[in-house]
């Protein structure tokens, strides 16, 4: 294994990502530094024990070169777009990437880590985000010192993603639901398990230089990601139809005054292409990713008290007059 110190530095850890990077790197002993633009917004984050917050206004090379010293690998979660007040534009996403490197490059950074996702690809992406990620990639791939990772994760799912918490918020509305992108074919893969995976990869050699797919084993449809919610919900009857990409863009267009909230900008930028992969995740990172009955029942099922018992019962098939 490669010898690295504990000092991490994180930038984007304040968003979906990010803050399951930050547990399991804390809970593997690593000290962290991480960026935000606003330190009060944040402070949740500094009550972790191991847990730094740096203000960074700006990633200009002089900033990110003061930022970055004194810390053995950096890991760069810019790619997740789920906090907006964190977001770097995708106008200026190559840009801020290209900072990144000399930054790394004049503090002589051991390890570089950086999310992506599948798909992106600089010269035949099916999306502007995706071509936009797919030069940033080739970029940092391309670093001459630094030990580079390029993490390209399918759909993360779990408690406050885009994807089935607004599938739950819908669902706890009315029990009809229309639903974009229904037929994209994905890969779903619990984001404590990405986080564990980013841990893993920091010292592992055949990570080093390396662009990996993460994504989960078992394969199916939005659709049927939906109806995993509604079934662990107790929602079996509920009505679920696809929604077309004119409707789905009238949705985000609406914002809160949209009938059906199951659409989100990030979201739609992420499923621009199937998010599935050939690559053996519990072979790459050395353990198998939680399957999705037990990443949506820790957090789709009811979870007060009384709720649980009730819902148990229902899919037990017992009548609750049985108890009395």
């Amino acid at each position: 294994m490669m010898k690295l110190g504990k000092k991490v530095c994180v930038l984007g850890g304040a968003g979906f990502v990010g803050r399951a990077a930050i547990s399991a790197l804390t809970a593997a002993g690593y000290e962290v530094s991480v960026a935000v633009r606003r330190v009060e917004r944040y402070r949740e984050l500094a009550l972790i024990p191991g847990v730094r917050l740096v203000s960074v206004e700006k990633q200009s090379v002089d900033a990110l070169v003061s930022l970055f010293k004194g810390h053995d690998t950096v890991i760069n979660l810019l790619a997740d777009q789920s906090n907006r007040s964190e977001t770097v534009e995708e106008a200026d996403f190559v840009s801020v990437t290209q900072a990144i490197k000399k930054a790394a490059e004049q503090v002589g950074l051991a390890r570089l880590i950086q999310l992506s996702q599948i798909g992106a690809n600089a010269t035949q992406a099916k999306s502007n985000w995706l071509r936009v990620l797919g030069e940033a990639d080739s970029i940092i791939h391309n670093m001459a010192f630094s030990k580079t990772s390029i993490l390209r994760a399918g759909l993360l799912i779990g408690e406050g993603d885009n994807t089935t918490r607004l599938y739950k918020a819908q669902l706890e509305r009315s029990t009809f639901m229309m639903l974009p992108n229904a037929e994209k074919q994905v890969q779903p893969l619990w984001v404590k398990d990405f986080a564990q995976a980013l841990v893993v990869a920091i010292k592992t050699p055949s990570c080093f230089n390396a662009k990996i797919e993460l994504a989960g084993e078992e394969r199916m449809t939005l659709m049927d990601l939906a109806e995993w919610v509604s079934g662990f919900m107790g929602l079996e009857s509920a009505k679920l139809l696809p929604m077309c990409q004119a409707n789905a863009k009238f949705m985000l267009w609406l914002g809160w005054l949209a009938p059906f909230k199951t659409v989100d900008a990030y979201q739609q930028k992420q499923l621009a292409v199937d998010l599935v992969s050939q690559q053996d995740f519990s072979r790459q990172f050395g353990f198998e990713p939680a399957s999705i009955e037990s990443i949506l029942s820790s957090y789709i099922v009811p979870h007060k008290i009384r709720q649980r018992y009730e819902f148990f019962r229902e899919h037990a098939g017992r009548n609750s007059s049985e108890f009395k």
